[in-house]
């Protein structure tokens, strides 16, 4: 998931926006980005797939990016952001593109 960050900024780089990390406002997925999210759904166990949000919504671009994935432990994640935070949390989801 860490290296996510750095493809994520390549895309940002080509496009100027984030809509490849997750696929969003009619762009397909950085495959290298999709790739290292069915990694960590392997890793996890397959214990529920990591959520990628952005803040892209309609015919906005997105600006900034989250992946959150399951832990093997019950009720605890791995979220990466475009903040650069890359941290153990309770939290679900992502909100708006951030892990906090």
């Amino acid at each position: 998931m860490n290296g996510v960050r750095a493809q994520a900024e390549l895309t940002y780089d080509d496009n100027k926006n984030y809509n490849e990390v997750c696929g969003s406002n009619g762009a397909t997925q950085d495959p290298n980005i999709g790739a290292a999210i069915l990694a960590a759904d392997d890793a996890n166990g397959g214990a529920a797939a990591p959520i990628c949000g952005t803040d892209g919504t309609g015919s906005a671009d997105a600006t900034v990016w989250a992946i959150s994935s399951p832990l093997k432990t019950p009720g605890n994640f791995y979220c990466v952001d475009s903040a650069g935070n890359a941290t153990s949390t309770t939290l679900t989801g992502v909100t708006d593109g951030s892990c906090l």
